[in-house]
């Protein structure tokens, strides 16, 4: 797991509230003026802050891949250190989850639009004039903290969405590849047979009937059945036919669906085969009687 991708310790706080605790990591030169800026949030503070400092860059990956924290604040300080390319490689190592805030003098108001760019989620003017602007840059970081959550978040939530999706592929699979060994096992023990033709459109017309039972249920489909089920029979098709029938439309719609829920379409489909051999069943019924 990469430092980026760690999870954090900092529980999450009320709309209007700090996080009760903050796990920052300072990069830079640990100078009057940063020891004076790092008191400064701790006394502005009404949660807990734990602070680990790194000379640079390099050492606070190194800070990172042993113990996570919540937020980066990279020191600024030319010519010493740029860190603008030092962000972008810090980007590059940990992500884009884990919140790096730059810490630098940008009087001209050049730095923080580059800083952005580089991937900085937020720019601190530095040195700090006043503890007001102290209590904001704690609103400023934890606010950071938050969107790195959220996206956090949501990349759990599609990945988990694209794992269902990826089972529920696989079981369908499953489940056609069991209902086709079925079939095989009931052509082996049915007695030879020289197969009816069927109409040229009977496939297209149950692919048809599958895609609109899909989407809106079996409720206005009682007379596409039974049209259905008079052309099957006019056929001299059964119901092991109907089956391999719907197998092979089945079949061409998973694989048709992509990155799309799976497990809704097999539940319909089994639901209007169930229904197909229903119908079936009865028009043959009727066909004997009439022939009696």
């Amino acid at each position: 797991m990469s430092a980026g991708t760690q999870e954090r310790s900092t529980p999450p706080a009320s709309w209007g509230e700090l996080p009760s605790n903050m796990q920052l990591l300072y990069a830079g030169p640990l100078d009057a003026a940063a020891q004076s800026f790092l008191a400064q949030l701790a006394e502005a503070s009404s949660c807990h802050l734990q602070f680990a400092t790194a000379p640079h860059a390099a050492a606070a990956l190194d800070l990172l891949a042993e113990k996570p924290c919540d937020a980066v604040l990279l020191r600024h300080a030319p010519p010493q250190v740029d860190a603008l390319p030092l962000l972008e490689a810090a980007r590059a190592a940990i992500g884009d989850e884990l919140p790096l805030l730059v810490l630098g003098d940008d009087r001209l108001g050049r730095l923080a639009p580059r800083c952005y760019e580089a991937g900085g989620d937020d720019f601190l003017p530095f040195p700090v004039m006043a503890a007001d602007n102290c209590t904001a840059y704690l609103w400023r970081i934890s606010r950071a903290i938050e969107r790195g959550k959220l996206l956090h978040a949501q990349r759990r939530l599609a990945q988990d969405q694209q794992q269902r999706l990826s089972r529920e592929h696989r079981e369908a699979s499953d489940l056609l590849a069991q209902q086709r060994s079925l079939l095989a096992g009931l052509e082996q023990l049915a007695p030879p047979k020289t197969p009816a033709p069927s109409p040229g459109s009977l496939a297209t017309d149950y692919q048809d009937l599958l895609r609109t039972h899909v989407i809106m249920g079996s409720g206005n489909l009682h007379a596409d059945l039974e049209r259905l089920c008079g052309l099957l029979v006019a056929a001299g098709l059964g119901p092991a036919d109907a089956m391999s029938l719907h197998v092979e439309s089945l079949e061409q719609m998973v694989r048709g669906l992509g990155s799309r829920s799976a497990r809704h379409v097999m539940n319909r489909a089994d639901l209007l085969i169930l229904e197909l051999m229903m119908h079936l069943a009865e028009c043959y019924r009727t066909q004997r009687s009439v022939a009696a």
